[in-house]
C-alpha cells in the first residue's frame, strides 16, 4: 500500500472544498488522514475547512499536524 493519497483522492477534496461541500470535506479529509496520517495535504484541508466552518479551535491541531508533516518531510531532503 502507498503511503500517500492519488491524485484522485486529492481532486476529490479540492473538488468538495471549492464547492463548498465543507461538512463533506471534512469527513472526507479526516477519512484522508486516517488512511495517510503521515501526509500533511489531509491535515492541511482538514484545518482550512474547520476555519471556513468557524471552528477556529478545532483548526489548530490539524494545522499543527500539517506543519509538523511538511517540515518532517523537508528535514529528509
Amino acid at each position: 500500500m502507498d503511503n500517500i493519497p492519488t491524485q484522485h483522492d486529492i481532486d476529490e477534496l479540492l473538488t468538495l472544498f471549492s464547492q463548498g461541500h465543507y461538512s463533506a470535506t471534512e469527513t472526507r479529509a479526516s477519512e484522508l488522514i486516517a488512511q495517510f496520517p503521515e501526509h500533511g495535504f489531509g491535515w492541511k484541508v482538514l484545518a482550512v475547512t474547520l476555519r471556513q466552518q468557524g471552528k477556529i479551535t478545532a483548526s489548530l491541531l490539524p494545522m499543527q499536524k500539517a506543519d509538523a508533516e511538511a517540515h518532517s518531510n523537508f528535514t529528509l531532503v
